[in-house]
């Protein structure tokens, strides 16, 4: 628990006015933490860095009354992993997330979150985006997780972040609740706005015109301010200490790189840190030593008066933090990495090295910078190989020491809804799936910025809609750099939404040949299958997808699909089984689960399943089908037959929804509403025996014995020793008034069924057994027990 008195007193009285060692006098409050951190924010946009815009006052203030760390740096430039590390003090490598996507925080690991909920503390999270939500490992330690992204706007564009001021609004109400509770509390709000594209909301969009990431920067700052306020207003201001820093920073056509991710220069590494003591510091302090976001955990321990982690990468520097403070130190090394270039191009990675007097950034092509040189324009590399050596040799052996922190990071199972929001923030999901590659030789990213550029190009068309742009500029990017797997499945999917699945099946045979244990080209290779009709194809390609990576949840929805739509019901309890011991959370997989117990007769179990795969995902294959089924088995007639219509109108033709259908109106006389779907049936059908049995019988049954008779010609052709065809045959020739034609078919009715239940008895004598009879409809006429026949109505 939280061991208030000593340590927490001491640190307080360093930084308050009038305070010596023993205290002021009075019973110190244990601190409140608000950690606030800002998408995509540089450093030298920032007024306190240097920057003369005016966008930041807010921080500015913050700065004055706090500490300002000149050279703080990410770990990563990536939202993911970067907050990942904010959180449990750990390096990439040690916790295991090391991209946007790949892999989230398992409950193996330790957060900040945690160990002050551990410590007595109530917490609390607000975040402004996808990348931010609890779909990552983020929430673990929150009593209260905000993180509703809300629905998609349209077909195109996903939810992926909601505003700051909602950010902000709910972390306000939480705030107002715990203003004057006993216990301390932990904030960590998460602003998004800065992150492109930049959208600035008014008057911030007017006042800075053309410089919109500054106009974002403006609008987040004025939410830093809202917080700010309130908690002077409420007088927690002085009992608060207000971490604020950004997870990475945003190229900006810095080196080339006009968002973040690849390359590892200032613009996307080089971030904002600013903390303000309870109180503030009655003059502003600053320091030029390298900081990294992994010390943010351990400080902000110290600074609290908490135990500080001893296993973690990051150091305690609470000291700094106080009106006096140590000398700061002579030197220090902090990692940044970015693998992002590696994992989706085939590039090189690259890994830099911050210290007291330099930046090197090693890659295929190392480039060494002096700490003085903002903008790296003067590559030292060339003239000072004594240096570059002597640096790379503690890159090299800081890697070496960077062993994973045990179970701290799980595979990431990405639904097609979270692919396709990572995809609107302009992320790609790897295309090297975890495999161990080499390294050595892969081109320099540096190198290959224009290509990137291009592939950009190529997402944006896709994302709008645009096909014919897409697939000319990705035939363009293929053309230079025929070994990136990227463009060629975007080209795919741009052929695909064409209707060229011919040619979309073609390009991703090429991908494969390229990289044959590709999971996501596989997984793409059956769902194009099967919208060529290649059903067994799709299986085939689709069960490979899920055994070269058995955490893809859209390869294995639909390769249970494709069994489903096969009526391989045996194959697909087997793998439903598999699926769900691997992805026990995906609700979709659930869904399908739901589906087969449905067919099983199983309603009460099905129906939850089926009911929670819908909430989440409307338009899922088969879910309203299996619904109706399980809706039918519980007697709710109107519910089945609802759920039933909402499969049609979403998956036409959805034919076993219809045939479902064809049975419910059956059994309620609905003859005519049972034509209507049995035309449908048919046509996509024509060479069932059963279907064209219930039109014969729906037509016996409206008294339209003509056309009733031409059905069952149809019926007879297909399955001559089919007794339920024979007998109604009789039945219609009798109303037809065809005495003798009717007896004779009566007759061979009785034979055939007498036939037929030999055959069911292994009557080693008999022919193969006709297709079995479907269930007796209201109105049909059955088979009569006695010699001479008794005709139904």
């Amino acid at each position: 628990m939280i061991p208030t008195a000593r340590r927490a007193a001491l640190l307080l009285g360093l930084l308050l006015p009038g305070c010596d060692l023993g205290g002021c006098g009075a019973e110190p409050v244990q601190p409140n933490l608000l950690v606030i951190t800002l998408d995509t924010t540089r450093a030298d946009m920032i007024g306190a860095y240097g920057n003369s815009a005016g966008a930041t006052p807010t921080l500015d203030r913050l700065a004055t009354e706090g500490v300002r760390f000149d050279r703080a740096y990410t770990v990563t430039p990536l939202t993911i992993p970067s907050h990942s590390s904010l959180f449990t003090g750990l390096y990439p490598p040690r916790h295991g997330v090391r991209d946007n996507g790949d892999f989230f925080l398992s409950d193996g690991a330790v957060t900040m979150a945690e160990r002050l909920k551990g410590a007595g503390y109530a917490t609390m999270a607000s975040v402004g985006a996808e990348v931010t939500s609890h779909h990552w490992g983020f929430a673990q330690g929150f009593d209260t997780f905000y993180d509703d992204m809300g629905e998609r706007d349209d077909a195109n564009r996903w939810k992926v972040e909601r505003r700051g001021d909602l950010v902000v609004n709910d972390a306000l109400r939480w705030l107002e609740g715990h203003a004057t509770t006993p216990e301390p509390w932990f904030a960590w709000v998460h602003l998004f706005d800065v992150h492109h594209p930049y959208e600035p909301p008014e008057p911030y969009a007017t006042q800075f015109g053309q410089r919109r990431y500054l106009g974002e920067l403006a609008w987040a700052d004025a939410q830093v301010e809202r917080l700010r306020a309130f908690l002077e207003q409420t007088d927690q201001l002085k009992d608060t200490w207000v971490f604020v820093m950004a997870d990475h920073g945003e190229g900006l056509g810095s080196h080339g790189e006009s968002l973040h991710g690849v390359l590892l220069y200032n613009a996307t590494t080089h971030i904002p840190m600013i903390v303000r003591p309870p109180g503030g510091l009655p003059i502003a302090r600053s320091y030029r030593f390298p900081v990294s976001l992994v010390d943010v955990l351990p400080t902000a321990m110290g600074a609290l008066g908490l135990e500080v982690p001893q296993d973690v990468d990051g150091e305690d520097l609470s000291a700094f933090l106080a009106a006096s403070s140590p000398e700061p130190p002579a030197t220090r090394d902090v990692y940044v990495e970015s693998l992002y270039a590696w994992h989706h191009y085939g590039w090189a990675p690259q890994k830099a090295l911050v210290d007291t007097e330099h930046n090197l950034i090693s890659s295929t092509t190392p480039e060494l910078y002096a700490a003085g040189d903002a903008e790296q324009q003067d590559n030292l590399a060339p003239t000072h190989g004594a240096d570059l050596q002597t640096i790379q040799g503690r890159l090299d052996a800081l890697v070496a020491g960077l062993e994973p922190a045990g179970e701290t990071a799980d595979r990431a199972a990405l639904s097609a809804e979270r692919l396709a929001q990572l995809e609107a923030l302009g992320y790609v999901t790897s295309v090297n799936d975890g495999a161990e590659l080499p390294t050595e030789g892969l081109p320099d990213p540096v190198e290959r910025l224009p290509v990137l550029r291009e592939v950009e190009q190529v997402r944006k068309a896709l994302q709008s809609n645009d096909f014919e742009a897409a697939v000319s500029a990705a035939r363009a990017v293929i053309a230079q750099e025929p070994g990136l797997m990227e463009p060629r499945m975007m080209l795919a999917s741009a052929l695909a939404r064409q209707g060229k699945v011919d040619e979309a099946l073609a390009v991703v045979e090429e991908v494969l040949a390229l990289r044959p244990n590709a999971s996501q080209a596989n997984a793409m290779l059956g769902t194009l299958r099967m919208q060529a009709r290649d059903l067994p194809g799709a299986i085939d390609a689709l069960a490979e997808a899920v055994a070269i990576d058995p955490y893809l949840p859209q390869a294995w929805l639909a390769y249970l699909n494709a069994l489903f739509m096969a009526h391989d019901v045996v194959r697909l309890e087997a793998e439903v089984a598999r699926a769900r011991e691997l992805l026990p959370e995906d609700v979709a997989i659930g869904g399908v689960e739901g589906l087969l117990l449905a067919l099983k007769g199983q309603s009460l179990q099905a129906r939850p399943l089926l009911v929670a795969a819908i909430a989440e995902s409307p338009t899922q294959p088969f879910l309203q089908h299996g619904l109706g089924l399980a809706l039918q088995a519980q007697g709710d007639v109107d519910g089945a037959e609802s759920a039933f219509q909402e499969d049609i109108r979403l998956f036409p033709p959805a034919v076993p929804s219809r045939k479902a259908l064809v049975t419910l109106y059956a059994r309620q006389q609905r003859y005519e509403e049972q034509l209507a779907e049995l035309e449908v049936v048919l046509q996509a059908e024509p060479g069932d025996v059963l279907n064209q049995h219930s039109q014969a019988q729906a037509l016996f049954n409206l008294k339209r014995y003509e056309e009733a008779e031409q059905a069952v010609k149809r019926c007879r052709e297909l399955a001559p020793e089919y007794p339920a065809c024979a007998m109604l045959e009789a039945n219609t020739l009798k109303k037809l008034g065809h005495e003798e034609a009717a007896l004779v078919a009566y007759q061979r009715a009785l034979e055939l069924a007498k036939a037929r239940g030999a055959q069911l008895n292994n009557d080693p004598s008999g022919q193969p057994a006709p297709p079995a009879e479907p269930p007796a409809e209201p109105g049909a006429p059955e088979a009569p027990a006695q010699p001479e026949p008794t005709w139904g109505p």
